[in-house]
């Protein structure tokens, strides 16, 4: 019987943990802000300097403004230069190694292999996620060096500490986070510090002394080459400067239309694989310092204080404690010799892992986790719009444009300056009156009409599947100004009719209405239950549905067109996707189109496999109200509010708890609840479907001159 772990299975498991490593850095890169990384890469290239104003607008070419990812944008130019999109993914899997090897380094050399290879796993999955190839990515690399670096110097002192420094002069010019090398280094002197005060300082030891004195004269020199950038001051308080800015000042704004700005914890209602992994990581490393605690140092648990903190401010911060925590926690653990049994741990790391794996060259996981993420060694297809920017360049469109603020670095890279995008994700670049513009455009604050006569708008280049485009695609489409020119499963095309890009107004503009009537219903059964676990062993790649899916979504979002995205949502589930919010967009437009019955089968269907799907609960009980059911109902509503308290004052769930009130024979009170909704409504479209539902509920209580007035409230609010 085993009771070691031998050295050949360390071999193995090592393997197994690079090969997790490889395989979550190779997918098809995809991040559409490298569009603007690379373009600026090549501008410093080419001109050998760095940019101190926003030199690839022509609008604020003017304005000055502090590069903090100059040295990023370089090297990821160079790289292009060299490999093409080959190279860039070649160096992310470099970077995502380099982290694997942090972990490894963490462990002592594998020496624990359980504990690297199932710690650093879950690791890995938590930043998963981030591992895209932007600033950040060399910054878990850096801090997770710094973190090993420093955790060894502490055991083991030696005047190799002293690369740190070199290191941090470089973290500098790679991005703001570069704060979190001196923030390792000051921790871990206090912690110092605060041993020698208990204990060291009675026998007589000076503080500063030996390694203590090393630590804290590393920790300076670390602060010190944090100056070392183009601007200096400007540079080495851009951390501080940057987060007041997005968390207290002007540039707040963009917590509400950029994703990794969100508070952490904000999100939908079903997590992704990588905030699982962020939670199992926490509490892992919160497991360890407890069990761990004759081991754990008052440096470790500073530490995982810290950066659990950090973590909390926003969003993309949960992978500095996946960078940091995750080489604690091995480091920490590693500590105490292995016992007579950690064989057991190995094959239970190793199975997992091997689970794992199949799901990511399948794009299992992805698609769970309902990212554009394909395994693949060059540029994704999924997410830059090169059909669009090709139309735009082909078809010679002329005149400022308006685009939203994902797609602008890949429109700035494909089109260049003498085609600025109205704003891409380089948002330091911009002054804060055009975000809180952008902001406004985007919230339906200001109308498209006043949009066009303040910048002299032509033409629109907008993500089709995107929540903030849902609100502005949905004007262009109604607005007889605008026609639609261009169509891909990425980006739409809008121009001005009477412009100067007329001609191609003329010439290709596309007929959505008649689209719409000449699109049959099909009928289709929906899946029955989950997909079998088994099938996440199956290393075959799955059938893509993001095209219809986008297409669906793209659809839907002009209210108008129900059939059109039905028949895309269907096409998804007709190559074998089960997503319940798939199936739950096909019941939603089956409620649209009055197939009541139908809806009620997709709803179902949906919540067989996601039963704690809130606004599938609330729409099946507008289905069963509109089967007569009342009850059920009822009993849907009471679920869905159980499964998302913050549905309870929702106006379309006060319509349908009114609509219970006015089938129950009860008019007055379903008034009340009607006159409620409307209060609560937060846009028109939404006030005139209140006032529609009240419409109908008094047409059956005989009380027709009353119907009418609603009905001619509805037609007011919405003519369309």
């Amino acid at each position: 019987m085993l009771t070691r772990t031998t050295g050949a299975s360390r071999l193995v498991l090592l393997g197994l943990g690079t090969a997790l490593a490889f395989l979550l850095g190779a997918f098809d890169i995809y991040n559409t802000d490298i569009g603007f990384h690379l373009s600026y890469g090549e501008w410093i290239l080419d001109h050998r300097a760095v940019p101190a104003t926003s030199v690839l607008s022509e609008r604020f070419d003017d304005r000055p403004w502090y590069d903090d990812k100059w040295l990023f944008q370089a090297g990821l130019a160079l790289t292009y230069r060299a490999g093409g999109w080959s190279g860039l993914v070649a160096l992310r899997i470099a970077l995502v190694l380099a982290l694997w090897g942090a972990l490894v380094v963490a462990g002592q050399g594998m020496r624990r292999p359980a504990a690297v290879l199932g710690i650093g796993g879950i690791a890995l999955l938590a930043l998963s996620e981030r591992l895209l190839l932007r600033p950040e990515l060399p910054t878990y690399v850096l801090l997770s060096w710094f973190v090993v670096f420093t955790l060894r110097y502490l055991e083991r002192p030696g005047r190799w500490i002293w690369i740190l420094v070199p290191l941090q002069i470089v973290w500098v010019n790679l991005h703001s986070y570069f704060i979190c090398g001196p923030v390792v280094l000051w921790i871990a002197f206090g912690g110092r510090a605060g041993a020698w005060w208990g204990r060291e300082r009675r026998a007589g030891e000076r503080l500063l002394a030996g390694a203590r004195r090393t630590l804290l004269l590393v920790a300076v020199a670390a602060t010190l080459a944090s100056f070392v950038n183009p601007r200096p001051l400007t540079g080495a308080a851009f951390p501080i400067y940057s987060w007041l800015q997005v968390f207290r000042g002007g540039y707040s704004v963009t917590r509400e239309f950029v994703t990794e700005f969100e508070p952490t914890g904000r999100g939908g209602s079903s997590p992704t694989s990588s905030q699982y992994a962020s939670a199992a990581l926490a509490a892992v490393l919160a497991g360890v310092l407890v069990v761990r605690r004759r081991e754990a140092t008052l440096v470790d648990w500073a530490l995982a204080g810290t950066f659990f903190l950090f973590s909390l401010a926003m969003r993309r911060n949960m992978a500095l404690l996946a960078a940091a925590g995750g080489v604690l926690a091995v480091a920490v653990w590693c500590r105490r010799p292995a016992g007579p049994r950690a064989w057991i741990g190995s094959m239970a790391a190793a199975l997992g892992v091997l689970a794992i794996l199949p799901g990511i060259t399948s794009n299992r996981l992805a698609e769970r986790d309902r990212l554009p993420r394909r395994f693949g060694f060059g540029r994704g297809d999924l997410t830059p719009p090169d059909e669009a920017a090709d139309f735009v360049a082909r078809h010679g469109l002329v005149g400022p444009y308006f685009n939203d603020f994902g797609i602008g670095g890949d429109l700035l890279w494909r089109l260049g300056r003498e085609r600025e995008p109205w704003i891409d994700g380089n948002i330091g670049a911009y002054p804060l009156d055009r975000l809180l513009e952008y902001h406004d455009v985007m919230r339906g604050k200001i109308d498209v009409a006043t949009l066009r006569r303040g910048h002299g708008i032509e033409f629109f280049v907008l993500w089709i599947a995107l929540a903030d485009t849902q609100e502005i695609l949905r004007r262009l489409e109604r607005d007889p100004e605008w026609a639609l020119v261009h169509l891909d499963p990425i980006a739409a095309v809008y121009v001005r009719r009477d412009g100067p890009n007329a001609p191609v107004a003329r010439e290709r503009a596309i007929d959505l209405a008649a689209l719409e009537a000449a699109t049959p219903i099909e009928e289709v059964d929906p899946p029955a239950g989950p997909e079998p676990l088994w099938r996440w062993l199956d290393p075959r790649a799955r059938p893509e549905t993001h095209l219809e899916m986008r297409f669906g979504q793209f659809f839907q979002a002009l209210d108008g067109r129900p059939k059109l995205a039905r028949r895309w949502y269907v096409e998804a589930v007709k190559k074998g996707s089960r997503d319940p919010r798939l199936l739950f967009h096909v019941g939603q437009l089956d409620l649209v189109l009055a197939r009541a019955e139908s809806a009620r089968r997709w709803l179902e269907a949906a919540l067989a496999i996601e039963p704690g799907y809130a606004l599938a609960w609330h729409d099946l009980g507008s289905a069963l109200l509109d089967l007569g059911e009342i009850d059920e109902a009822a009993q849907a509503f009471d679920r869905a509010v159980e499964d998302d308290p913050s549905l309870a004052g929702s106006t379309y769930l006060t319509i349908g708890r009114a609509r219970i009130f006015a089938a129950r024979g009860d008019l007055d009170g379903a008034l009340v609840l009607f006159d409620r909704a409307a209060r609560a409504a937060a846009d028109l479209r939404t006030r005139a479907d209140v006032e529609i539902q009240t419409a109908r509920a008094l047409e059956a209580a005989g009380r027709h001159e009353d119907a009418r007035r609603h009905l001619e409230a509805a037609a007011r609010l919405a003519p369309e």
